[in-house]
């Protein structure tokens, strides 16, 4: 909104993971934005299925996120978000939009292209960096996919 009381509109990514998505903030923002047509902002959630606490279905059950979009008035693609083209593809056709604000939900494995991270059940690197002795295998790990 603020971005069309300025001379030079510009556009809004936000990124959010799923677990955000349980705060109440997010929802009166989301019915805010389709209620005044906010058609410069884009919403990517991460949807990896885990959260601080563990499992995002398992703290509080999210049900049909896409659905859940749509309902507050959003224009809505799922993709795979380890799919770069599908990525690109969904940022333009966001942008595209008129009337509406869109939101991408991009399923994502947790960790993904570090094995040390991949899928972690205990939740141990949710806000931890990688450990020093494991940075240089780590990255050579990321470069390498």
């Amino acid at each position: 909104l603020a971005s069309r009381l300025g001379e030079t509109p510009y556009d809004v990514y936000v990124l959010t993971g799923d677990g955000e998505l349980n705060e109440g903030q997010v929802w009166e923002a989301a019915m805010g934005a389709s209620k005044y047509g906010v058609d410069n902002l884009v919403a990517i959630v991460d949807r990896n299925e885990m959260q601080q606490t563990g499992a995002a279905d398992t703290v509080l059950p999210m049900g049909p996120l896409a659905d859940k979009w749509a309902a507050c008035g959003w224009h809505v693609a799922e993709i795979d978000g380890h799919d770069w083209d599908q990525v690109m593809n969904a940022l333009t056709a966001a942008r595209a939009l008129e009337g509406q604000p869109a939101v991408i939900i991009a399923n994502t494995l947790k960790g993904y292209g570090v094995s040390r991270i991949l899928n972690d059940p205990g939740n141990k690197f949710h806000g931890v960096p990688i450990k020093a002795e494991h940075l240089e295998e780590t990255i050579a790990e990321i470069q390498g996919s």
